[in-house]
């Protein structure tokens, strides 16, 4: 037992971190930073590629089906607030239970995440059939 505890200790996993946790820790950091870069880069591209290119559409494209068009945008839009934080969840998990090996939980992970969106998708499809007849009584 006393030789278990003290591998323990000289291995770095006690109150004395060591090399190597300072240094995952800061490349850690350093993704977080590089992700949050690159996040905030792709919402200005897409940001500046909408603002340029409607013109481009609306030349190109009647008034009327531009207006179909920003709308249909807007509905999947809301839509994706339905994901709720699951897909962000969902990779989080996958890649706890795929760096430890763990097939039992990857699998439960898998269908949780399958069962979860079937069902959001049921709900919405429900939703849609029973309002599709009124939809376009709200563009009147």
């Amino acid at each position: 037992m006393s030789e278990l505890v003290s591998t323990q200790k000289s291995a770095g996993s006690s109150a004395d971190p060591g090399p190597r946790q300072k240094t995952t820790t800061r490349s850690r950091a350093l993704q977080a930073f590089w992700g949050l870069f690159a996040d905030l880069g792709g919402q200005v591209v897409v940001t500046l590629a909408t603002l340029l290119l409607t013109p481009l559409v609306l030349a190109l494209t009647s008034k009327s089906l531009f207006g179909s068009w920003q709308a249909a945008l807007s509905i999947l839009s809301y839509l994706a607030l339905l994901d709720a934080g699951l897909g962000f969840s969902l990779v989080r998990l996958v890649a706890s239970s795929s760096s430890k090996k763990e097939t039992a939980d990857l699998n439960a992970t898998a269908n949780v995440a399958f069962f979860s969106f079937a069902g959001l998708g049921a709900i919405v499809l429900a939703a849609g059939w029973l309002s599709s007849s009124s939809i376009p009584t709200w563009f009147h």
